[in-house]
């Protein structure tokens, strides 16, 4: 009977790692898509930008309001850009620079990248 026993504790055991895992897994996987997807909204946003700028008539006076609503929505992604590699980040257990993003050793003081101080 112990033998059983010690059986039945060791797969349930397992059973609950391995949904803490899969849930990690997938809590990567869904943030991996929110970033791609941000990603893609600024890239999407500078090419209208630039097809604003392309097209750009004198008499146009929605140009610059385009222009203007655009940047704020490119500066939008660029934070949630960096939230979402910081959540990455933290589930991974990986340090990195919050100016460059750079990978950095756990513990130091300066990021070798750009030399901005750590955030610890």
């Amino acid at each position: 009977m112990s033998l059983l026993k010690t059986l039945i504790r060791s797969f349930v055991g397992a059973g609950k790692t391995g949904f803490r895992v899969g849930k990690k897994y997938s809590k990567l996987v869904e943030l991996n898509v929110s970033l791609r997807i941000e990603r893609d909204k600024k890239k999407n946003y500078y090419k209208e930008i630039g097809e604003f700028v392309h097209n750009y008539k004198e008499n146009d006076s929605g140009y610059a309001g385009k222009i203007t609503a655009h940047r704020e929505a490119i500066v939008e992604c660029e934070r949630k850009i960096i939230r979402l590699i910081d959540e990455i980040n933290n589930l991974k257990k990986i340090n990195s620079c919050k100016v460059c993003g750079s990978v950095y050793k756990e513990g130091a003081n300066f990021c070798l990248t750009c030399g901005a101080k750590s955030g610890r």
